[in-house]
């Protein structure tokens, strides 16, 4: 919290994770039973691929093996025939490994600690800050299309759409910038929607 301790006092966005957002039944993202897991489980197959690939970008091989088996395994499971019977045991091994993982606190534990950081927020007032949860399926390399939706997250669910959808980092950037300049979203934890899928994801 370097900042409130600081001189500064012009406006603030810190970006934090999804993981904070909330379904309708007033159950934020992280808190959901079997996160991460059955959330990773739920992606379609182009977000995985385009997970899978933005891994290799940044060097992290192993990670992007790992989304590459994982998607692999669902297929395996929802796509049944003679020969993805055969390898079944194999790939329910791997799912099961995988929610071993995906749902062990010191995997998920930046998206807690994302949480926390905008509950340190919240009780800051002498700063004009806003805190941007970008949506679950956030991807890079896409389009600017200029096109995007906020939602203010509360406990009522007002921003669960988010949950369920994505955006290009390129429009993201522009809800950011014209948060800057606007000051419309002072002192409220937001997200945005925007529209993916328009390039080979």
């Amino acid at each position: 919290m370097a900042i409130v301790r600081s001189i500064y006092r012009g406006p603030v966005i810190i970006i934090g994770g999804a993981g904070s957002l909330h379904y309708k039944n007033g159950v934020q993202l992280c808190d959901d039973e079997g996160f991460a897991f059955k959330h990773w489980y739920t992606w379609p197959y182009v977000h995985m691929e385009y997970m899978a690939t933005r891994m290799f970008d940044h060097g992290q091989m192993g990670f992007g093996y790992f989304i590459r088996l994982f998607k692999w395994a669902k297929s395996n499971r929802e796509n049944p025939g003679w020969f993805s019977w055969l390898s079944r045991p194999w790939a329910n091994l791997l799912l099961w490994k995988a929610k071993q993982i995906l749902t062990n606190p010191d995997t998920v534990g930046l998206i807690f600690c994302s949480r926390v950081t905008l509950s340190m927020w919240e009780g800051v007032k002498d700063i004009q800050w806003s805190f941007l949860s970008p949506p679950w399926q956030l991807r890079d390399k896409g389009l600017r299309t200029g096109k995007y939706e906020v939602l203010v997250d509360d406990s009522a669910g007002s921003a669960e759409p988010a949950i369920n959808n994505g955006i290009y980092n390129e429009d993201m950037a522009v809800a950011i910038v014209d948060e800057v300049e606007n000051k419309k979203l002072t002192h409220k934890h937001w997200t945005c929607t925007g529209p993916v899928g328009l390039k080979e994801w």
